[in-house]
């Protein structure tokens, strides 16, 4: 049930969140006169809800299959992945800490004469 759930969220067909949010950029994209965007958004939801519909229907109606053992060799390659995934989750949950060393940087390249001083202080 959790994964028909996830088939109907990630094609965002109601009434779970990011229906909406398509919806209202399809229908903008109507008014605007860009037919051709709107029908490659609910193109790629159609995509999407179909090959979600296809793991759904697999993973509960499919036959059994056999997995291939594994080594630890494949263990221990995963482990660079691992580390990356585990860096970009703290960087995404993270942004808030570095909001003010990006602000400052920022600053500079908005206002040139900060660094100006900063060089040529006399």
């Amino acid at each position: 049930m959790v994964l028909l759930d996830c088939r109907i969220w990630f094609s965002r067909h109601p009434p779970l969140s990011g229906f909406i949010g398509k919806l209202l950029i399809v229908q903008g994209a109507f008014q605007a006169g860009n037919v051709w965007g709107s029908i490659i958004i609910l193109a790629s939801s159609l995509i999407v809800l179909l090959s979600v519909m296809r793991i759904f229907i697999y993973a509960f109606w499919g036959k059994p299959v056999e997995l291939p053992r594994t080594n630890q060799k494949s263990y221990a390659r995963m482990m660079v992945p691992a580390i990356v995934l585990v860096l970009s989750i703290f960087y995404g949950v993270g942004t808030e800490w570095l909001v003010p060393y990006m602000t400052d940087a920022t600053d500079v390249l908005l206002n040139p004469s900060i660094y100006i001083d900063a060089v040529l202080k006399e």
